[in-house]
């Protein structure tokens, strides 16, 4: 049983590592037990220069509704409806940049084990790419007009957008702070990416 356990593992991490595209290979508790060179290049590795092998995936997430909808998204991975069979799951989301509007497919593929789930590889595969003024109007604000009362930020943990605190529905695309989040910058979901990309009803 060990051996095979091992042997479907070195499978699926030589499959990762050989990707082009950045992946991961998490464990039952969200855990990451693998991460290719792509991966780190995206971005996903933590500020302070730590491995990520061994920390929690989700807690890489600062916004605490992206994190609980990601937990969601691992669950149905790992524990498909009573009677259905693992299969993989894609959730497409942004990760924009100061100048392109990408959109990214996040694979999410339950590795199996005596036909059961035992852990879930994850592939970040670009399916658009498009100048950022052609999908958001580009605006150049000042960084005190996105302060709230509180001096706070917000920014979209998806499509990158700061919040405008004097009209609640709207969320601007400020090229600058897409490439440099002010510190301290607070991370929620605008009500666009709510609905369009993680099926939630928007708030707004």
């Amino acid at each position: 049983m060990m051996q095979l356990h091992a042997s479907a593992f070195s499978e699926v991490i030589r499959r990762l590592s050989a990707a082009r595209d950045p992946a991961c290979l998490l464990d039952a508790g969200g855990n990451y037990l693998f991460v290719n060179e792509a991966w780190n290049r995206d971005g996903a590795a933590p500020r302070d220069g730590q491995a990520l092998v061994g920390t929690s995936w989700l807690d890489h997430f600062d916004c605490a509704e992206v994190r609980r909808l990601h937990a969601e998204f691992l669950f149905h991975a790992l524990k498909p409806a009573h009677g259905a069979r693992p299969r993989p799951e894609v959730h497409i989301v942004e990760r924009n940049t100061s100048t392109s509007a990408v959109l990214v497919a996040m694979k999410m593929e339950p590795v199996l084990l005596d036909g059961g789930p035992v852990a879930v590889a994850i592939t970040h595969t670009p399916v658009r790419e498009r100048p950022i003024d052609e999908v958001y109007p580009l605006v150049e604000r000042e960084l005190g007009d996105y302060r709230a009362a509180d001096g706070t930020v917000t920014q979209c943990a998806c499509c990158r957008r700061v919040k405008d605190p004097s009209e609640e529905d709207r969320w601007d695309l400020v090229a600058r702070l897409v490439e440099a989040p002010p510190a301290g910058a607070a991370q929620g979901l605008c009500g666009m990416c709510r609905e369009l990309h993680y099926g939630q009803p928007s708030e707004e």
